[in-house]
């Protein structure tokens, strides 16, 4: 019984330090998390703009929630809580839709 509280505690330790270590990592980043990858603002990237008429807005996929001390699907270190995110025709690119209707793109980041 007391392996396992220690092997309990250990393992919420480990949870904890990840998750703020993410946190204190991606700060300063427009980010959002869904499935292990993050996804980071592209919007208003140069290089972007070019592109971003090509992709066209699907399914709603989920809200967004603020990233506290854990990241779930659909965190996000910017966005407000219960933004609209939608699939797109491009696996790598999610649209956030605001309140007043502005869209946000959202592209998928290579792992660092």
């Amino acid at each position: 019984m007391r392996k396992m509280i220690l092997l309990l505690l250990l393992i919420s330790l480990v949870l904890v330090v990840g998750a703020t270590i993410i946190g204190v990592k991606n700060k300063d980043r427009d980010i959002l998390l869904y499935h292990g990858n993050v996804y980071s603002n592209a919007t208003d990237l140069e290089w972007f703009q070019k592109k971003k008429n090509g992709f066209q807005k699907g399914e709603k996929m989920g809200e967004s929630n603020k990233a506290l001390l854990f990241m779930w699907n659909f965190s996000a270190t910017k966005l407000p809580k219960g933004i609209a995110v939608f699939s797109t025709n491009d696996t790598g690119v999610f649209i956030a839709e605001t309140k007043d209707g502005d869209l946000l793109y959202y592209i998928r980041q290579l792992k660092e």
